[in-house]
């Protein structure tokens, strides 16, 4: 199991990292106008918890966090991109899985 605390610049930039790593795929419900696209995990072995921006107090933290399970492995051009976008999550102590 890896765990990872991650800061992207926006929703659109960690969604494309999911999609990059192949963590994630776009899923289409409807059809025509009514189609609607998500970024979901690929499998049950990632779990994707999307916070977004952070506000403690008076400070608002505008970039993307996300926490990112991992219940199995990742190769190494996965942890290559990953790592990019990894943050200490205790400089401001922001979310943790438990």
């Amino acid at each position: 199991m890896i765990d990872y605390c991650l800061k992207n610049a926006d929703k659109a930039e960690f969604d494309n990292l999911m999609l990059d790593t192949g963590l994630c795929v776009e899923v289409t419900e409807g059809e025509g106008e009514e189609a609607v696209t998500t970024i979901v995990p690929a499998d049950y072995t990632i779990l994707i918890d999307r916070i977004g921006q952070i506000t403690i107090g008076e400070i608002t933290y505008p970039e993307y966090y996300s926490n990112l399970r991992i219940l199995g492995l990742l190769n190494e051009e996965q942890v290559k991109l990953i790592d990019q976008f990894a943050i200490d999550p205790s400089q401001p102590q922001y979310r943790v899985f438990l």
